[in-house]
This record gives C-alpha cells, sequence and structure tokens, in this order.
C-alpha cells in the first residue's frame, strides 16, 4: 500500500516546483528585453514578435527595414557570388543561391576566418542544415545553412557581445 502512495507523491513533488518555475517565467516574460533591431522587424512584419511563424520570403524582405539595412552584407561578411534576393544590416544578412549546400557551408568553412572570424562554439549538422558560429573582436557571427529543392538558403545573425 505504501509503495502505491509513494510514486504520486514523488510525481507530485516534481511536478509543483516545474509548475511554478514556469509560471515566474510566464510572469516576467513582458519584461525580457527585446533585441536591437527586432522591434523595427516586429513593425515591418506584426506578429514577429509574438513568435508569429514568418514565410522566409517575406522575412528577407521585411529585412532592410533593420536599422542600416541595405542590399548588401557588411565588408567582413564574405557572401557566395551566385546570390539571389540579398538583404543584409548590422545584425543580420540573408539570401538564397543555387550553389550546393556542401559548397556553401565550405564557402563559410574557408572564408570566414580569412575576413579574420575565429570559429566560436562547435558547429552543428544535419542532412540539410548546419549552423556555423564564429567570434571577431566583440562580435559574434551565426551563419545558418539550409538546403533544400535546389536551392540553398543563408542567414547570418551578427551581435555584439
Amino acid at each position: 500500500m505504501k509503495r502505491k502512495l509513494l510514486i504520486p507523491v514523488l510525481l507530485a513533488l516534481l511536478l509543483i516546483p516545474a509548475l511554478a518555475c514556469q509560471t515566474v517565467l510566464r510572469a516576467l516574460q513582458p519584461s525580457l528585453p527585446i533585441p536591437p533591431g527586432l522591434t523595427e522587424l516586429g513593425t515591418a512584419l506584426p506578429g514577429v514578435l509574438e513568435g508569429t511563424p514568418i514565410p522566409l520570403p517575406e522575412l528577407m524582405t521585411a529585412i532592410p527595414a533593420l536599422p542600416g539595412g541595405t542590399a548588401e552584407a557588411p565588408p567582413d561578411i564574405p557572401v557566395v557570388d551566385q546570390k539571389e534576393n540579398l538583404v543584409g544590416s548590422q545584425f543580420l544578412v540573408s539570401y538564397q543561391t543555387s550553389m550546393a549546400f556542401d559548397d556553401v557551408v565550405k564557402f563559410y568553412k574557408d572564408q570566414m576566418p580569412a575576413q579574420g572570424w575565429q570559429a566560436g562554439e562547435a558547429p552543428q549538422a544535419v542532412k540539410g542544415f548546419a549552423v556555423l558560429n564564429y567570434v571577431k573582436d566583440k562580435r559574434t557571427a551565426t551563419v545558418t545553412v539550409s538546403g533544400a529543392e535546389g536551392k540553398t538558403a543563408v542567414i547570418i545573425a551578427i551581435q555584439e557581445q
């Protein structure tokens, strides 16, 4: 009889603190700071700050709304020659290419160090998706490469440390 009671009591003891933590985090969420540039992106794409998924073409056309948004990457961020729909700012660079996924990943593994970037956290890769991390001065760059249906998409998030 005591063993049958032990399991529900242990589950309750584990679940109550977890639920309390979740409630506290939800209460704190509105006071968390919004990263630079995201407010402007939220204005360009309503719903982005609430976590609403935004289709990639709409996101790419909204990026110039960010502070300093242009059709170019920062000078020390390499971009492949065969690019389409390039948009960029000091915080974000995005484009598509017809180059093969593996060739684009190799390009960034070669060219980021050539521009003075040092490899950061270990790269993560699965078939058709890779995340490469780099550090330079007081900035980090996270290069996300994804390939599907003959196209490769590149998104580079640049952040001040």
